[in-house]
């Protein structure tokens, strides 16, 4: 059984109790007390990053011992926002007293997190920020640091000199947009790197193929592409991506089906997230809000590294730790 630490786990536990005294910081009694339950709701059962959220966050709820609140883990059966914002509204109707959601659509969810924060029920949101009329807190990675991995990374790969082509999703995602902004600013120090072109294929996957196929046949010596996600690593009926030998590819979130592209050489490095921090935080924060507390913290960012090829079985055992259930751990 993975413990997040004995120490962590009395901090974390200390802070919530202290939230659930009935104490504000200036001594105020706090008239709302913890009914219902809390949800943690995901984008789609089909989503590789759902099972590390679902088991962090089971595993975290037990290790509380908090079966005052109990927990809620739904998420649709495929990734559709519309089947999250049915499910949401469902959950809220049934008594939902906090929430955390990983953010499919941060404009198909906003409406919907506004009336569920309107109710009173605090509002997590995970991976993806939601900016609307109420100011969401917000766990996720650290976009800061994983931009300037990808410009690290990238100096790395091709040398310290040549040509790369930049493909984001800004335009649908601000979490690209702030990523992609570190990499440019990290890129400055980096002066014999060039980049010919930032392209936008708005998290879409065959739009980030097709992309990639028209500007590799007008550049075919180009020397890497960028990559703000993982879109044109993941699964294609036309089958795997593939690039010239000597074009290299940095990306974000090393996600199982991605292990194949760092493994046969098409992705040199990608840059993963300590994806377990996110629910726990998330969880943590969700608790203390639904508790009572008078302060949180507006976001949340966990680390980033760099994975490639001689720490990807690192990162594998590691990704094991994350999704094995409590009960199949422990035998």
């Amino acid at each position: 059984m993975r413990l997040i630490g004995q120490a962590k786990t009395k901090f974390l536990l200390a802070a919530i109790l202290i939230a659930g005294c009935g104490c504000s910081r200036s001594g105020e009694s706090l008239d709302r007390k913890a009914t219902g339950f809390v949800a943690i709701v995901g984008v789609g059962e089909d989503d590789p990053l759902w099972p590390v959220l679902r088991e962090t966050a089971t595993r975290l709820h037990g290790e509380l011992g908090l079966a005052t609140i109990p927990l809620r883990i739904a998420a649709p059966p495929t990734q559709s926002v519309n089947a999250q914002r049915k499910l949401i509204r469902q959950l809220a109707d049934e008594g939902m007293a906090g929430l955390c959601v990983q953010v499919s659509d941060p404009a198909g969810l906003l409406g919907t997190l506004d009336a569920v924060a309107a109710r009173g029920v605090p509002v997590v949101t995970m991976l993806r920020p939601v900016e609307g009329t109420t100011s969401f807190v917000h766990t996720g990675s650290d976009d800061a640091a994983v931009g300037a991995a990808l410009a690290d990374a990238l100096h790395a790969a091709l040398g310290g000199h040549g040509t790369a082509v930049v493909l984001h999703a800004d335009s649908v995602d601000k979490s690209s947009a702030r990523k992609h902004a570190a990499f440019s600013e990290r890129l400055k120090s980096y002066g014999q790197l060039a980049i010919l072109f930032d392209r936008d294929c708005e998290g879409d996957t065959d739009r980030s193929r097709q992309i990639i196929d028209k500007l590799m046949r007008r550049y075919p010596k180009l020397g890497a592409w960028v990559v703000i996600g993982n879109w044109p690593l993941r699964r294609h009926p036309d089958g795997p991506l593939s690039l010239p030998q000597t074009c290299r590819m940095i990306a974000v979130d090393p996600f199982p089906h991605t292990w194949s592209a760092i493994e046969g050489g098409l992705a040199t490095t990608m840059i993963a997230t300590e994806y377990d921090r996110i629910a726990e935080h998330a969880l943590t924060t969700c608790l203390t809000m639904t508790l009572g507390k008078a302060q949180i913290p507006t976001s949340f960012s966990a680390e980033a590294t760099a994975v490639g090829l001689g720490d990807l079985e690192a990162f594998k055992r590691k990704w094991q730790r994350w999704t094995t259930p409590e009960d199949a751990a422990a035998k």
